[in-house]
């Protein structure tokens, strides 16, 4: 694959020490504050979106099933509601 099949790849960044390995990663989590401004609907409109883009896309290089991939999704997929949960406590469930 390539950055124009999956744009939500990793991107690496070789250094200069060769001793050390560090890895940077960049986590976008969705806003879950106040949204009931004409902008905030906006936001959700555009985030659902890119949900919907990102189970497709991870349904076409994996062969998963897109509702399965949706379902694993929990509060962060397609539609779903909001959820009040940090991030870091879905991990290990």
């Amino acid at each position: 694959y390539d950055a124009e099949h999956f744009p939500e790849d990793l991107v690496f960044q070789e250094t200069g020490d060769q001793r050390n390995f560090q890895a940077r990663y960049i986590m976008h989590e969705p806003f879950r504050g106040n949204l009931e401004c004409e902008a905030g609907q906006q936001y959700l409109k555009q985030l659902a979106q890119r949900h919907e883009k990102e189970a497709v896309s991870l349904a076409e290089l994996t062969g998963w099933s897109r509702e399965e991939i949706v379902q694993k999704m929990g509060p962060d997929a397609p539609g779903a509601a909001p959820s009040d949960e940090q991030w870091y406590k879905k991990l290990w469930k």
